[in-house]
Formats: C-alpha cells, structure tokens, sequence
C-alpha cells in the first residue's frame, strides 16, 4: 500500500503544512488574534492530521530499524556459521547417530542365516 511508505507520508504531511499557512494566513488576514486562530476547528483538525502523519513516520521508521537491525543480525550469523565450517577439516565427518547403526545391525542380523538352518546344496 502507498499509504504505508514513508515518502507518501512526509508528502502528506507537507499538504496539512502548507494548508495550515494558509488557513493561518486567511484567518490573520480577517483580523482575528492568536488566541482566536488557535480555537478554530479547522486549525485543529489540521493540526490533528499532522500529528498523525507524524506518528505514522516514526512508526515506519521503527520498523525499517528493526528490519536493518534483522538483516545485520542474519549477516552475522551467516558469518559465524562460514567462519566454523572453515575451522573444521573437511575429512571430519560427523560420526553417524546411533539409530542408523542399530537398524543396520538389525538388517544384517535378519539376512545372516542361522547356524543351523542352512539348506543344503544340491549338487
């Protein structure tokens, strides 16, 4: 969504600026004091949306913090696990586990025959 990118939102906030000016500008215009420019509900109102563009922004911001903080953090990592693989021999394999060889001697046990169970030849 547009609305969510950062650029969009500083340009929204410019547009509520530059209508504050001349909202501003109007009223000064008209003779009204400070205090009076301040009470008007469109100065409000507009002033409201650029707090809330403003809080979007630093919103956006904090989540393309975290996102460089990620990347950075995923960067490492995959330069520690370069710098361990280069430490070890490549001769060194890890040792097989323990299940893969109990179940190899369970085949070879099955196929072995008995003592005393072989056939005899036939000649």
């Amino acid at each position: 969504m547009a609305s969510k990118d950062k650029t969009v939102r500083e340009a929204q906030r410019a547009r509520w600026a530059d209508k504050l000016k001349e909202r501003t500008a109007m009223l000064a215009g008209r003779g009204i004091d400070e205090k009076a420019i301040a009470k008007d509900a469109t100065i409000k109102e507009i002033k409201s949306h650029m707090r809330e563009g403003a809080r979007q922004i630093k919103a956006i911001m904090a989540v393309e913090k975290r996102g460089e903080e990620l990347a950075a953090h995923k960067a490492a990592k995959a330069e520690a696990e370069k710098a361990l693989k280069e430490k070890k021999p490549a001769a060194e394999e890890p040792a097989e586990s323990k299940a893969p060889q109990k179940k190899k001697a369970k085949t070879e046990k099955k196929k072995a025959p008995k003592e005393g169970d072989e056939q005899p030849k036939q000649a």
